[in-house]
């Protein structure tokens, strides 16, 4: 963390993406920039805490439908 210049607590964010599904890993890198500004981080942790891709889908799916809510 140190030689990133990072906390410990972003670099576990970080890895915690690790958990999200192939799928929703691949659409986060394909969601153009305004897409992405939408999606508040947050939101997208408590997905990863989810370990049942199928859940993790259908979250994500309403996360997409309505960022804001």
């Amino acid at each position: 963390a140190k030689w990133l210049n990072m906390s410990n607590v972003r670099i576990y964010q970080i890895l915690g993406m690790l958990f999200l599904s192939p799928r929703i890993q691949e659409e986060i890198l394909l969601l153009d920039i305004a897409g992405m500004y939408l999606i508040p981080e947050y939101k997208v942790h408590k997905i990863c805490r989810e370990m049942i891709w199928e859940k993790q889908k259908e979250t994500w799916q309403k996360l997409l439908a309505n960022p804001t809510a």
